[in-house]
């Protein structure tokens, strides 16, 4: 009854504990509030019922456009050497090319001529034209001596001063199965030589315009000399389409600083008019060209001008909501990879013209912040996929950066700078649990080699001092606590002290360690009664 058992002690060591954990959460606070407020935060995993898990988000791997390997452009059969053996295939003989007189303008009696190859010149393939094409030709050369190169292919490159439209009649037209066509007027270099091209293709922006500047290139079939009335006669020429490499920004065209770097590397940005019709749809043939032109043009750039040049400034919602304003644009942003596969290019054309025969798809996360992203199919709708914390893109590159590897599983905070392609639609689980119909929409971008991110990323450094200042409190508060304790502890022990000096003493240990017997005493037991 007499046993006391203080207490004090044993709660200021929990309070000592209960601060120090309080210290170690602030100080996780005060570390991890910048970074969540900077702009390469890393993103969070999402929760089970809050978005996909990430294997949802994964689309198939394989573009439409790749095909079965093969032996070569033609397999099967003999391999054509020019692109007058394509056209006696395709029924232009000699016959109709002798239509074609030199030393005059184009008149109508060889328009049927004309109309016929234009017909049949998608037909040709980019890989052939690619590989029938010359440049050791002088064009005088073609002025002169027109008949001994009528019917090969040229790279041209100039200027194009004009455009006019050209209408079939309607009974050509149904033959023909087009309607109309254009005339170019080019200004060949480095000769200044005039030019004509005839081509169904154009960029969008020139099928209303008459007067131009712009500088193109083409793949051009050579039909003809023209009138030699001038000192300098007007060669005539086929395209399947009239490549635009702008090189200086017209906004009235939607052409920026962006798009002149891309003109710059040889893209035909014109190629982006069928693109900007394909958002929301997965990639399609009409992306194949474009796609695979601006890759291998992020091979060419130097990186440190990329992410120079890069704009940083753009939101998420406007790339979902308004991408045809976004595409072609050079965009930088970071993002945490979350896999990387290499894709091979199973198509001969893409080796032979453009040098590549694979690259590398990395699937993105790029951070939310505290947004949400709502895919819906038709506005106003409620019902539909939510994501938070993250949101899926991907980019392909043609080379990955030292450290980071291929595989289904990566974590790696990524600085991407590449130029925005399309929104592009694919099939994954999490999507589809709102309707087998519903498609995961996702930026889709073509990038220069991306940096990894060692370290964590500038910024605001506001948070920083709120962080150290609160760390500085907590520690002023942990002080103050443990002094008033041992203060109060202190007087505990006193007054324990105080209470011992009026109880009676207890036995020592010595005291009860020698009145301990070593063999059991029954002398104290009451000796029982005789038995009567």
């Amino acid at each position: 009854m007499n046993n006391v058992h203080p207490v004090r002690p044993r709660q200021e060591r929990m309070i000592v504990r209960v601060l120090v954990g309080i210290i170690a959460a602030m100080l996780v606070f005060s570390w991890g509030l910048p970074l969540a407020m900077g702009q390469s935060a890393p993103v969070a995993e999402p929760a089970a019922d809050d978005d996909p898990p990430t294997a949802a988000a994964k689309p198939s791997v394989g573009l439409p456009w790749n095909r079965p390997k093969t032996g070569g452009p033609d397999p099967g059969g003999k391999r054509l050497s020019s692109a007058r053996e394509m056209l006696s295939l395709f029924n232009v003989g000699e016959s109709e090319l002798r239509q074609l007189m030199d030393g005059r303008p184009l008149i109508e009696a060889e328009e049927e001529t004309l109309w016929k190859i234009l017909f049949n010149m998608p037909r040709f393939g980019l890989d052939k034209l690619h590989a029938w094409r010359r440049d050791d030709v002088p064009w005088q050369l073609l002025a002169d001596d027109p008949d001994a190169h009528r019917i090969e292919i040229f790279d041209l490159r100039g200027r194009a001063q004009r455009v006019t439209r050209r209408q079939l009649p309607p009974e050509a037209a149904e033959r023909m199965e087009f309607r109309e066509y254009f005339q170019v007027d080019l200004i060949l270099e480095p000769t200044a030589k005039p030019a004509t091209v005839f081509t169904r293709q154009l960029p969008d922006n020139w099928r209303e315009g008459t007067e131009l500047d712009e500088r193109v290139a083409c793949l051009g079939l050579f039909l003809k000399s023209g009138s030699s009335e001038e000192t300098a006669a007007t060669l005539y020429f086929t395209a399947e389409r009239i490549a635009w490499l702008p090189d200086r920004p017209s906004p009235q065209w939607g052409i920026g600083r962006d798009e002149v770097l891309l003109g710059d590397l040889g893209v035909d940005v014109g190629l982006l008019d069928a693109v900007r019709r394909s958002n929301g749809r997965p990639l399609v043939a009409s992306d194949r060209e474009p796609f695979y032109q601006i890759l291998a043009a992020t091979g060419r750039a130097s990186p440190a001008t990329i992410l120079q040049q890069a704009s940083r400034e753009f939101d998420l919602g406007q790339l979902l909501n308004q991408p045809e304003r976004w595409q072609g644009r050079l965009l930088a942003f970071f993002a945490r990879a979350r896999r990387v596969q290499k894709i091979m290019i199973d198509d001969p054309d893409i080796h032979q013209r453009l040098g590549i025969d694979h690259y590398y798809q990395i699937d993105l996360q790029i951070p939310l912040g505290d947004q949400q992203v709502r895919l819906v199919s038709r506005p106003g709708e409620t019902e539909g996929p939510v994501f938070q914390n993250f949101y899926p893109a991907h980019c392909n590159v043609l080379q990955l950066p030292e450290g980071l590897e291929e595989g289904p599983d990566v974590d790696q905070q990524l600085l991407v700078a590449g130029f925005y392609f399309k929104l592009w639609a694919y099939r994954t689980e999490f999507v589809q649990q709102f309707g087998q119909d519903k498609r995961q929409l996702g930026p889709l971008f073509l990038a220069v080699t991306p940096q990894i991110i060692e370290t964590r990323m500038e910024s605001n450094p506001l948070w920083g001092w709120i962080g150290g200042g609160l760390f500085l409190l907590m520690l002023a508060a942990m002080a103050g606590t443990t002094w008033i304790y041992r203060r109060s502890d202190r007087r505990f022990r006193e007054n324990m002290r105080s209470r011992r000096g009026h109880r009676v003493p207890e036995p020592a240990w010595d005291a009860l360690r020698t009145s301990v017997q070593h063999e059991p005493d029954f002398g104290h037991l009451k000796q029982d009664p005789p038995d009567r």
